[in-house]
C-alpha cells in the first residue's frame, strides 16, 4: 500500500536520511517543542527581587519544594520545618527558595509569613508539571511537587533543589497503572536533586529500575543503598558514592558537560538516629495499602491517606522522621549550593 504512494527508490533514500540523520532531527523537534513550552510557561515566574539579585550574581540558592508542607504534613509541624529550613540555609550563608503557585502565578521565594498563608489554605491544590497551566489558568494556589518545583528551579536559573523523596512506581503497578510523572520530569531537567531516596510506599525495587531506565543518575551520599525515606536501607545497591558536597559538584559538573540533560538524585540517608527500621515500616506500609484498598482510597489521596495512617500507628515517629530528613536533605543542599 505504501509502495503504492512513494518508489521504492525514493522510500529507500528516506531511510538513509532518518538512519544517518533521524536522532538529530528528532532532537530538534523535541526542543523546539520543549522551547515553546517552557517559554509560555518560563514568562509566568515571580522570582522575589532580592533572590533574583542573588541569582543573577551567583550568590548559593536552594531550591525547596512546598508539597511537604500542604500535603504532607500538619500546620503546625509544617511550620516548625520552614523555621528549621530558614536557620539552616542562614547557617550555611545560602538563601532558601521556596516554590509554589500563588493565585496563578508560579514563585520562586516566599517568606515564612506567606508560606504560612499557603499551608493554612484549605483549598491549596498539589501542583506537579501537568497540571501546572491549568493552576495559571485556574489562578489555582498550591504547593509544588518534585516536577512542578525541578522545572522552576531550572527556569530559575537555581541548580540544587530539596525534597523530602521522590515520586516513583507505586506499589500494585500492575493493577493500577500509578506511576510518579517525577521520573519522566527528572529525565529531562538538568538540576541537583537532593532526598532521602524514594518515598517508602512505592515499589521501590521498579522505581530504582525506572531510574535506571529514564537514565536518571543516583549518587548516594556516604552509602553505598539506596535510602527508603524513614530508613537508612532498602537493600538496592548503588554504583556511586560521594563523601562530601565537593565529590558531588565534581560528578554534577561531569554530568552536566555530557549534555545528557536529566537530573542527578543525590540520595541521602536519613539522620541514623532518626529513621525506622525498613522491616517495620514496611510491615505497617503494607498494612495501610490493604486498608487503602478496602476503602476504595486511591490516586491523588492515596500518599496523604498512607502519611496519616503510618504515622497514626507510629504515634508521630513518622512525622518526626519526615520533618528530619527534609531538613537534613537541605542541609545538604546548601552545602553542595555554595560550591557551585
Amino acid at each position: 500500500m505504501f509502495t503504492g504512494l512513494i518508489s521504492v527508490p525514493c522510500l529507500l533514500g528516506l531511510v538513509r536520511i532518518y538512519l544517518k540523520y533521524g536522532g538529530l532531527i528528532s532532537v530538534i523537534f523535541h526542543n523546539f517543542s520543549n522551547k515553546f513550552e517552557l517559554e509560555i510557561l518560563s514568562s509566568q515566574l515571580k522570582i522575589d527581587v532580592s533572590l533574583r539579585n542573588k541569582i543573577n550574581s551567583g550568590q548559593p540558592v536552594v531550591a525547596i519544594e512546598t508539597a511537604i508542607l500542604t500535603h504532607g504534613m500538619p500546620i503546625e509541624p509544617g511550620n516548625q520545618f520552614v523555621k528549621l529550613v530558614f536557620n539552616a540555609c542562614k547557617q550555611h550563608g545560602v538563601s532558601p527558595a521556596f516554590l509554589s503557585v500563588v493565585n496563578g502565578a508560579l514563585r520562586i521565594g516566599a517568606s515564612e509569613k506567606e508560606l504560612s498563608a499557603l499551608v493554612n489554605n484549605p483549598d491549596s491544590k498539589k501542583i506537579s508539571r501537568r497540571n501546572m497551566g491549568i493552576a495559571l489558568a485556574m489562578k489555582w494556589s498550591g504547593g509544588t511537587t518534585v516536577s512542578a518545583g525541578i522545572f522552576m528551579a531550572n527556569q530559575a536559573g537555581i541548580s540544587v533543589f530539596c525534597t523530602g523523596g521522590i515520586g516513583g512506581v507505586h506499589r500494585e503497578f500492575s493493577k493500577n497503572f500509578d506511576i510518579s510523572q517525577d521520573l519522566f520530569a527528572l529525565s529531562k531537567t538538568p538540576v541537583i536533586v537532593v532526598s532521602s531516596g524514594a518515598k517508602a510506599v512505592l515499589d521501590l525495587t521498579k522505581t530504582f529500575e525506572a531510574l535506571e531506565f529514564f537514565g536518571i543518575p543516583v549518587v548516594g551520599y556516604r552509602t553505598d543503598e539506596f535510602p527508603s525515606f524513614w530508613s537508612r536501607n532498602s537493600g538496592l545497591s548503588l554504583e556511586v558514592t560521594a563523601n562530601s558536597p565537593e565529590e558531588i559538584i565534581s560528578i554534577w559538573k561531569h554530568h552536566l558537560s555530557s549534555g545528557v540533560g536529566s537530573a542527578l538524585v543525590v540520595a541521602n540517608p536519613v539522620p541514623e538516629k532518626n529513621q525506622i527500621p525498613y522491616p517495620e515500616i514496611d510491615g505497617l506500609i503494607k498494612s495501610a495499602c490493604v486498608e487503602a484498598d478496602t476503602l476504595g482510597i486511591s490516586g491523588p489521596d492515596l500518599t496523604p491517606f498512607l502519611l496519616k495512617f503510618l504515622n497514626d500507628r507510629t504515634e508521630g515517629r513518622c512525622l518526626e522522621t519526615n520533618i528530619s530528613l527534609a531538613v537534613s536533605n537541605v542541609v545538604l543542599g546548601a552545602a553542595v549550593s555554595s560550591l557551585i
